[in-house]
């Protein structure tokens, strides 16, 4: 997901500033490469346990490398005076592979929604702050003299993505809360379920969905397969 936000930070830089979007939009996509690769790095140094060095070498190598290729698609049409209609086929490439990136690392959630069937282990914070990020961004598309329809895709995109799964969230918790509350549950159901929220308990992050899901449900089918067994009550909470 960060690296390809990282990337798609890369086309979104040059169609905001080719097509003279707001100063804060054209700065925008300059963090968002930046943010998208610091915690790519953290990730890798966390998650995968890269020496410090190695994350720092190619957080910067990247860096440079995104900074060199934008600079080498802006600086010709601010420089040379291309012809118009070339800069338009630019923008609009750049709108479209910067719209494809944001997209996919949002899609790449959706995958472990519809696999897994849940929603859980997501920072409803970051999907609400990122959400929010989107909104003031066509609003500021809007509000400019002209409407530029490519930057509201762009953004529109994104935006509509993080509400499908904010619906998705409140279907599938609602879903859950509905079957925790039936009068049918049984007191191994509920420690089953105890065990599974505290594995997954530690992946507060967006970042962390796949780890925190495969971890409840591992638990929860291996504990719900034991006391289909015969195993005691006693026995299933030694376990935990």
């Amino acid at each position: 997901m960060m690296l390809l936000w990282a990337g798609a930070g890369v086309p979104l830089g040059v169609h905001n500033i080719l097509s003279n979007q707001p100063i804060a939009l054209q700065v925008q996509a300059q963090i968002l490469t930046g943010l998208s690769l610091v915690t790519w790095g953290q990730v890798m140094f966390y998650g995968h346990k890269w020496p410090i060095t190695k994350c720092l070498t190619w957080v910067v190598g990247l860096s440079i490398g995104a900074g060199l290729m934008e600079a080498a698609v802006v600086l010709p049409f601010k420089l040379m005076g291309i012809a118009e209609s070339h800069r338009t086929k630019t923008v609009h490439a750049m709108a479209v592979l910067s719209a494809l990136g944001l997209a996919l690392g949002v899609l790449r959630h959706y995958y472990d929604i519809y696999k897994h069937r849940t929603v859980r282990g997501i920072s409803w914070a970051f999907v609400g702050l990122d959400a929010a990020g989107d909104l003031t961004s066509l609003l500021a598309i809007v509000l400019a003299s002209t409407l530029d329809i490519w930057a509201t895709v762009i953004y529109g995109s994104e935006l509509a993505l993080w509400i499908g799964m904010m619906v998705l969230g409140v279907v599938f918790n609602l879903r859950q809360y509905i079957i925790d509350s039936s009068p049918t549950r049984t007191q191994a159901e509920d420690v089953v379920d105890d065990a599974a929220s505290q594995t997954s308990s530690a992946s507060m992050s967006v970042f962390g969905t796949v780890a925190g899901v495969v971890r409840s449900s591992a638990v929860r089918q291996r504990l719900r397969l034991r006391h289909r067994d015969g195993t005691e009550l006693s026995t299933l909470r030694r376990e935990l």
